[in-house]
């Protein structure tokens, strides 16, 4: 069956982009050769990421996604409008405020921690009894400057589980999602495209109508994206996608790898993000305007990928797994409900709680959400990942 591309049920068109400090927003497509649109979104007086991209099969696509993902960062960085009450976990707790429990989020260092410090709190809710929780700025803010005092040896700040739309289910679920992306690929990001972590499938058409639309402009640019099941025990549809980038070194010319990574209710859905992250991120080393890319990100490397396998699932019978109850047609609910499936899909794996933060903006209909989910993982360069055997055992079983 094949799955028609349909125009997300975002935005008729993009917020105001003042309110949020968005200067700018500019086409970066014909920088790179595959003509798929990406756009870019400038934020000058920024807290965190100056520069946010966003892409999509349409320019108004890409271009609300630039300005979106721009808008997250921009309500993310706020710190009075966000801060709910200032103690001590002490004094919290005999206020009868409910914190939520810390050990078990992959961004908390336990033996940091001082309970003895003074700390801004945020308020949020439990998913689905709606209690009121709160939680630690640095969880949930992005405000990155260094000259304040945000405890960044207890706490890893970090947009992932962060994410903006037109109602709070959208941006609660798109920002659960990307948490269950991140935890399904940490081991990949740690230890590249092992076979155990990176199960390869092979593209065919007729799964997915934009996939297909994708795939077909990659190829014609003399490109062959490679697809990668990252699934795990969550029971959701999670795709890479890998192109390549060329670098120029003294020593002359090499390659990179672009890659993507997506989670959906819907298989094909999740491939195709994955390909158009994979797009955006090739564009965005080329185009090289983002505060956040490294020298070496420009320096050829020895990751290599697997040899292709005639003999892998097609990306068609890697769908038909996920095309039963609960996620048959899960993507055309409302939003609340998908929210609800990826919570039942989250409790069974003992991931019981999820906690969602509603952070204040400046301009009604723009919801932007913070995500955290106890015992879900994301790799971090600087050690805050907590791989264990289990996880490791789970791979290549």
């Amino acid at each position: 069956m094949t799955r028609r591309a349909t125009k997300p049920a975002a935005y008729a068109d993009h917020p105001p982009l003042a309110p949020f400090g968005i200067t700018r927003a500019g086409d970066l497509t014909d920088l790179d050769i595959i003509g798929l649109p990406v756009w870019s979104a400038a934020r000058p007086n920024a807290r965190s990421v100056a520069i946010s991209q966003g892409k999509g099969l349409t320019h108004e696509q890409a271009r609300i996604s630039a300005i979106m993902e721009a808008v997250e960062g921009a309500v993310a960085e706020q710190t009075r409008v966000l801060i709910a009450e200032f103690g001590t976990p002490e004094e919290m707790a005999a206020r009868n405020r409910h914190l939520m429990p810390l050990e078990d989020l992959a961004r908390f260092r336990a033996d940091a921690y001082d309970e003895a410090m003074q700390r801004a709190w945020v308020r949020g809710v439990v998913h689905g009894s709606g209690e009121a929780v709160f939680a630690p700025y640095e969880l949930i803010g992005l405000d990155m400057r260094e000259e304040f005092p945000w405890d960044r040896d207890a706490f890893h700040i970090s947009s992932v589980g962060l994410a903006a739309g037109p109602d709070f289910a959208f941006a609660a679920l798109a920002a659960v999602l990307e948490l269950v992306e991140h935890d399904a690929t940490t081991l990949s990001d740690a230890f590249g495209h092992l076979k155990g972590t990176s199960r390869q499938l092979r593209w065919q058409a007729g799964l997915h109508a934009g996939l297909d639309e994708a795939v077909g402009r990659v190829r014609a640019a003399g490109l062959e994206p490679r697809f990668f099941d990252k699934s795990n025990r969550i029971g959701l549809p999670v795709v890479s996608a890998v192109i390549t980038r060329p670098v120029l070194e003294e020593e002359g010319g090499g390659e990179r790898f672009s890659g993507g990574e997506a989670c959906r209710l819907d298989a094909g859905a999740a491939a195709l993000a994955a390909l158009l992250e994979a797009v955006q991120s090739r564009l965005t080393n080329i185009a090289g305007a983002r505060d956040d890319l490294e020298p070496d990100f420009y320096e050829a490397r020895d990751d290599a990928l697997p040899m292709p396998d005639p003999g892998a699932p097609s990306l068609a019978e890697f769908a038909a797994r996920y095309r039963q109850p609960p996620l048959l047609l899960a993507d055309e609910l409302p939003h609340a409900a998908q929210l609800d499936i990826v919570a039942g899909k989250l409790g069974q794996a003992g991931h019981t709680e999820i906690y969602l933060f509603d952070l204040p903006g400046p301009v009604e209909g723009v919801h932007v959400v913070r995500a955290l989910v106890p015992g879900l993982k994301t790799f971090v360069e600087d050690g805050v990942s907590d791989i264990g055997l289990e996880d490791l055992i789970g791979a290549v079983a």
